[in-house]
C-alpha cells in the first residue's frame, strides 16, 4: 500500500470544541466514546475546569465548595485523550480553512468543531445597573463575587421572579440576608405557572423570608450611605440592600459564530444532526436555537451534547427536540413544570388546589400535554411517561 495512503487512514480526526461547559465536555465524552481515535481539544475563555452550573446556587447558599462543583477531574480527560486549553478566548474562526485563531495569536486546525460557546446574562437597561454591588449570576466568578460583597450585609435585593431569580434570593436568604424580589409580571414564574399555581407557590416563599414587589418595572439602581443600594420603582416604590443581583434571563453568544458568516438568528441555527451553516461546524447547548426553540436548560444542553457528538464522530443521529421541563431547586419547595403550562386556560386541564399543594394537568385532544405540580411532585415521572400519548 502506498505510504501516504497509509498515513491518510492513521491520521487522526482532530476534533475541536469551543466552550467547556456541560454541552462541550459531554459532546467530547460522547466522541470519545465513538471514535477511539480522536484527537479532542476544548478551548474555554473559563479558567476553570468544567463544573457542574446548576449546583452554583448550592455554593451561593454555602452548602457546597467550589471543588464539589467539577464533574470531572484532570485525569478523567487524560483517559479519554481530551485535551483543556483553558483561559484562552477564540477570536476568530475560518471555516473555509478549517481552523480557528485564539487571543494569545495562536492559531488550531480541525477537521470538525463544535460551538459550545453558552449565553450570557442579560441586563436590562436600567440606570445604575453598571454601579458597584449590582450582580448577575451565570459563573463560579460571579458567585465568589456575590459572597465577598454579601459579607457583614443584611439585606439584598433580586430582580427578576423567574427561577433562577427565586434560587438566588433563597441562597442569600440561608447566608442570613432579607431579601426583596422585583418581578416586572404580576406573577412569579411567569414561564413556568399560571396565576393560581403562582399564588400558592408565592405563599410558601414568603414563609420562608421573601419579600416580594410583583408587577414593577426597576427604574434606577442607586448607591446611597453605608455602602448600600437603593433600588427604585417606576411607581416610586423603594428597596435597599447591600448588593442586587439582576436575574433577567439569559442571550445567546452569537458574535464569533456571525463574525464567521455562520448563519445565526436569537441563537446559532442548526439543523436535527445539530450542524450550522458551516461545513463541518456544529453547535450545541444554550447557544443554538432549533427549530424556533432556545431551550437554555441542563437537560436539553445533555440532549444536544450526545446527537453533536454523534454527528461528528460519524454516527448519524436526529434531534426531535426537548421537552420543557424545570424543577425549582429550594430546600422545602418541591415544584416540577414540565410542557405546556397554558396559563390562559384555553386548553382542557384538571387542577386541584391543597393549601400547600398544586396539581394541573394540561390536554389537548384527549392528550396530556404539560403539567404543574407543586407540593406533591410523587407523580411526575407518571406524568412526563404519559405526555403526547393518548
Amino acid at each position: 500500500m502506498n505510504t501516504r495512503i497509509q498515513e491518510a487512514e492513521m491520521k487522526s480526526t482532530e476534533y475541536l470544541i469551543i466552550g467547556n461547559g456541560g454541552s462541550g465536555v459531554n459532546a467530547a465524552k460522547k466522541i470519545s466514546e465513538i471514535d477511539q481515535n480522536a484527537d479532542i481539544t476544548i478551548v474555554s475563555s473559563d479558567s476553570n475546569i468544567m463544573y457542574y452550573r446548576p449546583k452554583l446556587i448550592h455554593f451561593l447558599a454555602g452548602e457546597n465548595s467550589a471543588e464539589s462543583l467539577v464533574m470531572f477531574k484532570a485525569d478523567w480527560y487524560e483517559k479519554r485523550g481530551i485535551k483543556n486549553i483553558l483561559g484562552r478566548t477564540v477570536i476568530s474562526i475560518d471555516p473555509a480553512g478549517h481552523n480557528v485563531t485564539l487571543d494569545d495569536g495562536n492559531n488550531l486546525s480541525y477537521d470538525r468543531l463544535l460551538l459550545a460557546v453558552g449565553a450570557y446574562s442579560f441586563k436590562p437597561p436600567i440606570k445604575g445597573s453598571d454601579n458597584d454591588g449590582v450582580f448577575t449570576l451565570r459563573t463560579l466568578e460571579d458567585a465568589e463575587k456575590i459572597l465577598e460583597r454579601i459579607n457583614g450585609k443584611s439585606s439584598a435585593v433580586v430582580i427578576g421572579g423567574g427561577l433562577l431569580g427565586l434560587e438566588t434570593g433563597h441562597a442569600l436568604i440561608k447566608q442570613g440576608l432579607s431579601v426583596h424580589v422585583i418581578e416586572f409580571f404580576p406573577r412569579l414564574l411567569p414561564r413556568q405557572m399560571d396565576e393560581a399555581g403562582a399564588g400558592v407557590l408565592q405563599a410558601s416563599l414568603e414563609k420562608k423570608g421573601f419579600t416580594f414587589h410583583l408587577g414593577k418595572v426597576t427604574e434606577t439602581i442607586e448607591p446611597v450611605e453605608n455602602d448600600e443600594l437603593r433600588v427604585v420603582m417606576k411607581d416610586s416604590t423603594v428597596c435597599q440592600g447591600g448588593a442586587v443581583v439582576i436575574s433577567a434571563g439569559i442571550r445567546c453568544n452569537l458574535e464569533l459564530a456571525a463574525n464567521a458568516g455562520i448563519k445565526v438568528d436569537k441563537g446559532i441555527l442548526v439543523d436535527s444532526r445539530m450542524k450550522t451553516s458551516a461545513e463541518d461546524v456544529y453547535a450545541a447547548g444554550d447557544c443554538v436555537q432549533f427549530d424556533q426553540a432556545l431551550y437554555g436548560i441542563w437537560p436539553a444542553c445533555l440532549d444536544h451534547a450526545g446527537i453533536a457528538g454523534s454527528n461528528m464522530a460519524g454516527k448519524e443521529v436526529d434531534y426531535t427536540g426537548t421537552v420543557l421541563s424545570t424543577q425549582l431547586k429550594i430546600a422545602g419547595i418541591d415544584l416540577v413544570s414540565t410542557g405546556e403550562i397554558d396559563a390562559d386556560n384555553k386548553l382542557e386541564s384538571k387542577i386541584h388546589i391543597g393549601e400547600d399543594t398544586y396539581r394541573k394537568e394540561v390536554y389537548r385532544d384527549n392528550v396530556l400535554v404539560g403539567f404543574i405540580l407543586f407540593g406533591d411532585i410523587s407523580d411526575a415521572r407518571n406524568l412526563k411517561s404519559r405526555l403526547g400519548k393518548k
